[in-house]
């Protein structure tokens, strides 16, 4: 008999993400740590939000804790809920068009400028997925 999940007694997170766009339309991701949960996986750089934390706040003090990075301007791209065995998350995705981004690896995290199409083709967390079909439609 299948084993249903029970979303009510599951963790819920919320976390600020960045989509990082340079002058050449790539975009930054960075490699998720081994021991980390989906371990090895790339992502957009984020993170948790922190109680009382605006999602602003959490976007900028995530985004210089990781990369020495404070957006300056960023507009909320998309918002959207996965679920996760172990968690519920609630994803706040930001757009930052930067062309002169400079960044550093806060973290000793891989990190790397793709394009659109590398994006299809690398292992994203499946929570991600859905930013690549808004990202591939607003290029159309």
């Amino acid at each position: 008999m299948p084993r249903q999940t029970d979303l009510s007694h599951s963790k819920h997170i919320q976390v600020v993400v960045l989509i990082l766009e340079n002058q050449s339309g790539n975009y930054l991701i960075t490699q998720r740590k081994k021991t980390a949960h989906l371990g090895g996986y790339w992502e957009f750089p984020g993170g948790k939000v922190e109680p009382g934390e605006s999602f602003l706040t959490a976007l900028r003090r995530e985004s210089q804790e990781e990369l020495a990075y404070q957006p300056h301007d960023p507009s909320l791209l998309l918002h959207l809920d996965h679920s996760y065995p172990e968690q519920h998350v609630s994803l706040y995705f930001y757009h930052q068009l930067d062309p002169s981004a400079k960044v550093i690896a806060n973290e000793q995290q891989a990190m790397r400028w793709v394009s659109l199409k590398e994006l299809h083709n690398t292992q994203l967390p499946p929570a991600n997925l859905p930013v690549l079909e808004y990202l591939a439609a607003s290029e159309e």
